[in-house]
């Protein structure tokens, strides 16, 4: 039986920098505007909308993002 085969191509389309500020909320990943209400971890200091991230800590007590307690 002869079965379709797949070519992986390993190339980088990009450079990751853990430390670069993202403008997308962690949430919902939409982009944040200059003027939207934002909350920030302590921890990593990553971003969410405000009303996004007080409907998370509602539920769990930790970002959404490092997993580190609130």
């Amino acid at each position: 039986m002869k079965g379709n085969r797949i070519k992986i191509i390993s190339r980088p389309i990009g450079n990751w920098d853990p430390f670069q500020v993202s403008s997308r909320c962690i949430i919902c990943w939409k982009p944040v505007k200059d003027d939207d209400p934002l909350m920030e971890c302590p921890h990593c200091h990553s971003k969410a909308h405000q009303q996004h991230m007080l409907r998370w800590l509602a539920k769990k007590n930790y970002c959404p993002y490092c997993n580190k307690k609130w």
